[in-house]
Formats: C-alpha cells, structure tokens, sequence
C-alpha cells in the first residue's frame, strides 16, 4: 500500500490468534496461498510513485509462512536526468515477545531502518516502533483492541517532527480491514476515511479514499491472475481508473 499521507494506513498490521480478528500471516498479507518458500516479483510502474520506474523483489518467507527475508532492487527516474538504482535487504527475527527487523542499503553497508514489534500474551501487536536510521526520526504505534466489535484504535507518535495521527481500523471475519478513519489529535473530525473490499479470495479488489480537507475522493482497484494454488501471479494496480503499475510474479513452494 503506497503512503498518503499518514504512517498508520502505511504501516497497519496484526498478528492475531483472538477469535475477534483472525490470524493473518505474510503469505496471506502477500495475496500467496500455501506453503510458500520464496517469490520473486518485478513491478513495473506506469505512473512512478513518487519515480520508481521498476522494481524487483525477493521475498523468503518461513514454514509458519512468516517473512525471513526481503531483498529490493529498484530503478529511480528523476525527470531531466538518467535512472539511478537502489538496492536494499530487510531481515527479520522473531521471539516469543514479538518480531524485530533490520533494513540495510545494500550499497552502503548503512543500516536505513529498524522495526520492533512487542506482542500482547494473545499474540496481537501491542507495539510497533519504527527508527528511521536515514531522518534520525522515531515513529512508535500503540495499539488498543475492541474484540466484540472487531476494532483497533492505533496511535502514532513520530519524533522529531511533533506528529501524532489516531487511526480506527475495522475488520471482518476473516481479519481484513474493511473501515479505516484517520485523525490528526487533537481534532476529533476526521482528515482521511477508507472502505477497502474483497474479491471471493480475501484478495483486496478495490479500496476507496476520501480527503476531508480537498474533499477529494481516491479509488484503487485490483486485478489478478492466479497459479493453481490460487496465489496471485499477477496484479494489475489503477488510480482512479488510471493503470499505476504491474506486478509479475514467480512462486517457489515447500
């Protein structure tokens, strides 16, 4: 999901074993199915957000189906000059309090970014903090579960720059977010709302933005090919109608 603004809809995961949210895993975030070993995906943007041309990444993922590795390489188009390439490797670890990354330009050796999720006793993402090595700024999620209704209240406070943004996501039954609304504390009346709806795969078929402030209204939609396991091979993103990129990938199972 791109940025717009707001770190909680960039950043908004669960990790669940209540019977108010089901547990999602990172295959089933990555619209996988099955055992997967690794994928290997190239995007190519049409309409570069903000200036990637194409990127290619590699994903490694555990038998439980949990990301181990993640491997990124991409094409950056500035407008009057030729393309540069980055290229970037995330690590992840996990333990019976919760998951921690690492994110290492792989040009550098530099660490860019470090993320450490803290688990409630259930198994649900109390804490996420998220250190961004390249700004010096230090973004921390608290998370607040209401179970009957299937909702999280996430705050996020951001060093450095005195940001703090409220988000209330709703989920359904099988432990999608359905209904995003976005504050800015300590104003009460919303700045973004979202409605994000499913295809008969769980798989995300079109997600809705509305802007408060613009009054402006943002429409993403999805289409997909499928292997025979039923995991996306292909994934075609628009903008309001507009194509913004295309997604291909290659599927290595257990």
């Amino acid at each position: 999901m791109k940025k717009i603004g707001f770190i909680i809809i960039a950043v908004a995961t669960l990790a669940s074993c209540s019977k108010g949210i089901p547990a999602i895993n990172d295959v089933e975030k990555n619209n996988l199915r099955g055992k997967v070993k690794r994928m290997v995906e190239v995007i190519n943007n049409e309409k570069a957000f903000p200036l990637h041309l194409k990127d290619s990444v590699i994903y490694s993922f555990n038998e439980k189906g949990y990301l181990t590795e993640v491997v990124q390489h991409s094409k950056i188009g500035i407008e009057g000059e030729g393309p540069s390439y980055s290229s970037i490797t995330t690590y992840y670890t996990y333990n019976p309090e919760g998951m921690s990354s690492i994110t290492y330009n792989n040009n550098t050796g530099d660490v860019m970014e470090q993320v450490t999720e803290k688990y409630t006793p259930e198994g649900l993402v109390l804490t996420k903090v998220i250190n961004d090595k390249d700004n010096g700024r230090t973004t921390t999620l608290q998370h607040t579960y209401n179970h009957d209704k299937r909702e999280v209240e996430a705050i996020s406070k951001t060093s450095g720059i005195d940001r703090t943004e409220r988000g209330v996501l709703e989920y359904n039954k099988q432990g999608r977010i359905i209904k995003g609304t976005y504050y800015i504390p300590p104003s009460k009346e919303p700045t973004v709302k979202s409605n994000t709806f499913y295809n008969s795969k769980d798989y995300i078929e079109r997600r809705e933005y509305y802007y408060a402030l613009t009054e402006n209204k943002q429409v993403d939609t999805y289409e997909y090919k499928y292997d025979s396991q039923g995991s996306a091979t292909e994934i075609k993103e628009y903008i309001d109608g507009v194509l913004k990129s295309t997604t291909k990938r290659v599927i290595e199972y257990y």
